[in-house]
């Protein structure tokens, strides 16, 4: 791993010698076809990993990882199941604002909103989540 000193490029990528990252690319796309690596997106996890637990940015020193485009999908649709799980019959709104809490932001703004509310149609399309009575509640079997 590379790491970077100056306190003003730590945010910023590492220029990788020629080659470097066509061959991390070519390694992630070969463990993506023989299923030892998952793909969502831009972000990546094992097929084994069952669930996924939204972690709290708050004290992250990057403004990077505190931005709605950086959090993992799957890590959005485990905080969005925790709160319907935790909070029966919850509305739309009330497990995006309460899923937010979880990543540590203090307010929804529409971009983190957008995204949170995308990934739960995703969960309502796949069976995960029900909605009954403009309520939502984990699937019963």
């Amino acid at each position: 791993m590379l790491a970077i000193d100056h306190p003003r490029m730590q945010h910023r990528a590492p220029a990788l010698p020629g080659g470097f990252t066509s061959a991390v690319l070519a390694a992630i796309g070969e463990a993506v076809s023989h299923g030892k690596i998952e793909q969502d997106c831009f972000f990546f996890s094992s097929p084994v990993q069952q669930t996924v637990k939204a972690r709290d940015r708050t004290t992250v020193q990057s403004s990077g990882l505190r931005r709605p485009e950086m959090l993992p999908p799957a890590e959005i649709r485990g905080a969005l199941t925790t709160v319907v799980a935790t909070h029966l019959g919850a509305t739309s709104e009330e497990v995006i604002v309460e899923s937010a809490r979880l990543f540590g932001f203090k307010a929804t703004s529409a971009q983190l909103r957008e995204i949170m509310a995308g990934e739960l149609d995703r969960l309502l399309r796949e069976g995960e989540v029900e909605e009954r009575n403009d309520r939502l509640y984990i699937r019963s079997c």
